[in-house]
C-alpha cells in the first residue's frame, strides 16, 4: 500500500468513527487508559494540526500552545476533515517526504511522520470505537502497511509512547490487525 493511500485510509477509518459517537459517548471511556472517547479525538486531531506545523518547520513554542486548544469542538469530523487536508497537501509538496521534522520524538524525515500520522489515526479510530462499542474493524491492508512499521513502534516504545507488545504475541499467520493491536499494546 503507498503512504498515501495508508494516509487516506487511517484518515477514512477515523472520519468514520468520529462520525459514529453519539452526544452521550463523548465522556465514555476510550481503549487508552485515563483517556475518555473525547480526550482521545481531540489528541489525534490536535496531532494532525502539530503535524503540518512540524512539517512547515514553526516554531517548538507555537505546537506546544496548540496542545491546550480544544479541536473536537461542536463538529470533530469537520476539525479532521480540515486539518486532514491541510497536512495531506503539506506532506505532497516537493521534498516534504525527505525534510527533517523536529517531532516530539526525535528528528523524523517526512515520510516517518506521514507514517507515525497513519499509525496514530488508525490506532486511536480504534481506541474510540471500542469506547463507543463501535465497528473496530481495520483494514487488513492498513494493517500491514502498519505491521511493516514495527520497528518505529519499537522505538516509540522505548520513549514510553506505546504499551508493552502482548506476550506471546501471535505469529505471521494471524490476522493483520490482531498482530497490529498485539504489536501495540492494544490486547485487553
Amino acid at each position: 500500500m503507498d503512504a498515501f493511500v495508508a494516509l487516506d485510509a487511517s484518515t477514512a477509518l477515523l472520519r468514520r468513527q468520529l462520525a459514529a459517537v453519539a452526544p452521550d459517548q463523548w465522556d465514555e471511556p476510550s481503549a487508552c487508559e485515563g483517556w475518555s472517547v473525547r480526550q482521545v479525538a481531540d489528541h489525534v486531531l490536535g496531532g494532525g494540526y502539530r503535524y503540518r506545523l512540524w512539517l512547515t518547520g514553526a516554531p517548538r513554542a507555537e505546537v506546544e500552545a496548540s496542545r491546550a486548544w480544544d479541536f473536537v469542538g461542536t463538529d470533530a469530523v469537520a476539525a479532521l476533515d480540515e486539518h486532514a487536508a491541510s497536512l495531506r497537501a503539506a506532506l505532497a509538496e516537493p521534498g516534504a517526504l525527505e525534510r527533517p521534522v523536529a517531532h516530539v520524538a526525535g528528528e523524523i524525515p517526512g515520510r516517518g511522520l506521514l507514517e507515525l500520522r497513519v499509525l496514530e489515526q488508525t490506532l486511536h479510530a480504534w481506541d474510540i470505537a471500542v469506547g463507543i462499542d463501535g465497528d473496530r474493524t481495520i483494514d487488513p491492508d492498513l494493517c500491514a502497511f502498519l505491521l511493516a512499521a514495527a520497528s518505529t513502534v519499537d522505538r516509540l516504545r522505548e520513549q514510553g509512547y506505546y504499551a508493552p507488545a502482548a506476550p506471546g504475541a501471535p505469529d505471521h499467520g494471524a490476522a493483520p490487525q490482531e498482530r497490529l493491536l498485539r504489536l501495540t499494546g492494544r490486547w485487553r
